[in-house]
């Protein structure tokens, strides 16, 4: 566990703009803004960014005054006189270790302040401040001699370095995309982003962008300008050395226009910045692109991108993982890191625009001459292009590149009308127009062999026949027509629309495993086809595969549902498609009978456990195992115990070991009744006596347990059981539990065995679904605070949603909606989140009702 985790998303509910902040009454010591020599310290950072972090975190002004007396009091002590900008993750733990002494051995005081710390560093960052940025993305720090891991860690580490194997080789188009903007609105502050820019458009090495000067930059002719590759800077040392990797290093690359300018105008800044500091004794075309933020004469170092890289990807979506598994990689494969420069977050930008010229029309001659690679062909040197035309030819094939034709507004999608005994090769996304009653084939095949194939058939197409070949070992050379140019065309115009919607791509990120991603294009010895493509009509609902491999999964219990009119019937559907995907995909229907389209709710029936049904006015039956779900529904003698169920009753599975029974009301007072006493009659029994709310949520436990009780807007309260008064018998009223928060309608609507060491998943009525990261760690976990109270929030429940279902499943989660449709899905493949977070959608119709346990055949 890091020593100063991410900070959660705004936590206060204050939505107006403050002018001024909120302060305590600082009484005491003075400190001071700046050291001796003119930085900034700890405290004047602080007095900077304060009216910032209470904006940001929308604290209410009691907050702020004691969240600001924190500060002073403690924080500010620990970093007196310290200068902020020389601070680093590391050295801010270190001193803040050496101080704890200050907390008085108050583990909340300390972790309270580091809250506050974190939440001052987030905002200093964004001001420019500082590179220093607290990211939580790691389970443990990978030390370089791997024997200090324990067996545990060390596999986790191998397992991770695996996975980063099977990553897709590139970013998405959207997060490319929203990795430049942030790179362009960077630069002004954080110099380091020219050099990343430098990588991600020109595909260089992070040595090498590190070593570029204004000098470097050369006029071919009118409006074509290039830049020459000439040094490399030293490892972390901000001098620069001439050398390179290959004897292809040296090389003329193209520049866009628009980047071109942007150079043009840093380097009026730096001349300006230089005349007005009387730097005469410097040679402008000595001075760095790219410098250490905002000291422009200070080159900046491959650390200090990677460090400001990791946290804009972050930013534009990449997953956290990534980075982790990045790290492992590079640690189990000493050779990796050497490839890297040890800097394997940035080094991704290189990998980018190689997977990406590999799918131009450009020779592979080219190609090597733009990334710097070994020219295999002897008739091609790389000052073949060291002139106007090679320079002309090696932008036409960068403007290949979809970032390149979305910087340039090159996005409109080409139509190619088909006539018959015609034939067409498009390479990647086009516009097929075919003439009415004629039949086509279609060929495709994917840039890289973890993509996907997604084909919409508009107006009266139809589909006739559909073959997919898993395996192929033909030759294959690609047609002289074929380009990227329709490929990009659609692909960035979907991820421009995407970033305005402020949505992104569910594709990962990886780095290929070796310098030069061409030494993995497929051969004819291992060509491997791993795609199926997705047919959809024109409303985008998919159009059935037969031979599509689906996996199902199962309930294992039966499924109760209660349809309106208070009729009962058993869900015949037994298999649900299993979606292991990380997106909602197509419902489907739980019944058959289509006059059957509401749902009121639904109930598993456990076929290994008792029973016990309960009314909302506390009228219990129960169950024993020996009793079937067709003999619940059918017989007699339980004819009032299924109208109680229909009319909003509960239906709670007992565990063997139980001894108590947890029953709550709407309004979260609760009672815990004996377990023993509840099997002992036949027919109906009172076990409890309601208030002025209704019966809305029970649990079996044990006297050991802990249990949580959760409201519909995400509250929850975790109590241990042994606090609760057992009542001798059955029959007795309930007292006062849980209190919902004052002036709001909330209600309990879930009670449930508290099991820190699994992941919770939670489900609302507006089909949002989270999985909670377990709580693990003891510090992590929810406090304890006896069975009166309104707890924390678990969740974050949006504006009119509900809570449906809280549960603890391992594999896989049924999703059940009132309109009578289904969704089956693999929790695993999820990225598990905090408290406090939102869901993201679970399936496409209807609002949730249930929400129970499955598993995959």
């Amino acid at each position: 566990m890091a020593f100063f985790t991410t900070q959660r998303k705004e936590t206060g509910s204050y939505n107006d703009k403050r002018t001024k902040p909120c302060r305590s009454r600082r009484k005491g010591k003075i400190y001071n803004e700046k050291t001796k020599n003119g930085k900034l310290t700890v405290w004047g950072a602080y007095e900077r960014v304060i009216l910032a972090i209470q904006n940001a975190r929308k604290w209410a002004d009691s907050t702020c005054r004691a969240y600001d007396s924190v500060f002073y009091h403690y924080i500010a002590e620990i970093y007196n006189d310290i200068e902020y900008a020389s601070l680093t993750e590391e050295t801010a733990e270190q001193i803040w270790s050496s101080k704890i002494d200050i907390f008085e051995g108050s583990d909340a005081q300390d972790q309270r302040a580091r809250s506050i710390f974190v939440s001052f560093v987030e905002q200093a960052c964004r001001a420019g401040l500082s590179l220093m940025r607290f990211r939580d993305t790691v389970p443990f720090v990978i030390p370089e001699d791997l024997s200090q891991l324990t067996t545990e860690q060390l596999l986790e580490v191998r397992r991770a370095a695996d996975r980063c194997q099977w990553r897709p080789k590139s970013l998405t188009i959207e997060a490319e995309i929203k990795i430049y903007n942030e790179l362009i609105k960077r630069a002004s502050t954080q110099g380091e982003c020219i050099a990343l820019l430098v990588m991600l458009l020109l595909g260089c090495r992070t040595s090498e962008a590190a070593g570029l000067s204004f000098g470097n930059i050369r006029k071919m002719a009118d409006g074509l300008y290039s830049i020459e590759r000439r040094e490399v800077e030293e490892q972390s040392s901000r001098t620069v050395k001439t050398g390179s990797k290959t004897a292809s290093g040296y090389r003329l690359l193209p520049l866009l226009p628009q980047f071109y300018e942007l150079l043009e105008e840093r380097k009026r800044m730096v001349q300006e910045y230089m005349e007005k500091n009387g730097y005469t004794d410097l040679d402008i075309n000595d001075m760095p692109l790219a410098c250490q933020g905002t000291n422009l004469l200070t080159r900046c170092t491959a650390k200090e991108m990677n460090r400001i890289f990791k946290d804009i990807c972050i930013d534009a979506g990449v997953e956290e993982g990534f980075f982790f598994e990045a790290e492992a990689m590079m640690a189990i494969d000493k050779e990796a890191g050497a490839e890297y420069e040890n800097v394997v977050v940035a080094y991704i930008l290189r990998h980018q625009a190689a997977t990406e010229l590999v799918a131009t029309d450009a020779s592979r001659a080219a190609i090597s001459v733009l990334m710097g690679h070994k020219i295999e062909d002897p008739n091609v040197k790389a000052f073949d292009y060291a002139n106007a035309d090679g320079q002309r030819e090696l932008l036409h094939i960068l403007m290949q590149r979809p970032l390149y034709r979305y910087i340039c507004g090159a996005t409109d999608m080409e139509q190619i009308t088909l006539e018959k005994g015609q034939s067409a090769v498009c390479g990647g996304s086009a516009r097929l127009v075919a003439q009415e009653d004629e039949e086509f084939d279609l060929y495709i095949d994917t840039l890289e062999p973890y993509d996907t194939i997604k084909i919409q058939l508009e107006g009266g197409a139809r589909l006739l026949k559909k073959n997919v070949r898993k395996t192929i070992a033909l030759p294959y050379q690609r047609p002289s027509g074929l380009s990227m140019v329709n490929a990009v065309t659609q692909v960035v115009t979907e991820a421009e629309e995407n970033v305005k919607a402020g949505k992104l791509a569910d594709k990962p990120v990886m780095i290929a495993q070796c310098d030069d991603p061409l030494s993995e294009l497929m051969t004819i010895d291992d060509l491997q086809i791993n795609w199926k493509p997705q047919i959809t009509n024109g409303d985008g609902e998919p159009i059935a595969d037969s031979s599509e491999e689906v996996k199902k999964a199962v309930c294992e219990d039966a499924l109760i549902a209660v349809l309106p009119g208070g009729v009962l019937k058993e869900v015949p559907k037994k298999e649900f498609v299993y979606n292991g995907t990380k997106r909602a995909r197509r419902d489907e229907k739980i019944f058959a009978d289509k006059t059957i389209d509401r749902v009121k709710t639904i109930w598993p029936f456990s076929q290994s456990a008792d029973k016990i049904v309960i009314s909302r006015e506390g009228t219990a039956w129960y169950l024993l195992v020996e009793v079937s779900a067709e003999e619940f529904l059918q017989a007699d003698e339980w004819e009032e115990c299924r109208r109680a169920l229909a009319a909003d009753g509960l239906m709670i599975s007992r565990e063997k070991d139980a001894d108590s029974l947890i029953c709550g009301a709407q309004n979260g007072d609760m009672v815990r009744l004996p377990a023993e006493k509840l099997h002992a009659w036949q027919g109906q029994q009172q076990i409890v006596r309601i208030g002025e709310a209704p019966l809305a949520a029970a649990c079996f436990c044990k006297a050991t347990d802990d249990i949580l009780l959760i409201s519909e807007k995400g509250q929850a309260l975790r109590t241990h059981v042994s606090d609760l008064y057992k009542r001798v018998d059955i029959g007795g009223g309930l007292t006062k539990g849980m209190r919902m928060k004052t002036g709001t309608d909330d209600r309990l609507c879930c009670c449930l065995v508290y099991q820190p060491k699994r992941s919770l998943t939670a489900v609302s009525q507006q089909r949002k679904l989270l999985v909670l990261r377990a709580d693990s760690e003891e510090k992590a976990q929810l406090r304890a605070q006896g069975h009166v109270g309104e707890g924390v929030c678990l969740v974050y429940v949006e504006g009119s949603d509900r809570l449906a279902e809280v549960l603890y499943t391992d594999q896989a989660v049924l999703l059940l909606s009132d309109s009578g449709y289904a969704q089956c899905r693999d929790i695993s493949v999820l990225r598990e989140k905090g408290r406090r977070a939102k869901g993201i959608e679970g399936m496409k119709r209807g609002r949730i009702i249930r929400a129970v346990c499955a598993k995959v055949k």
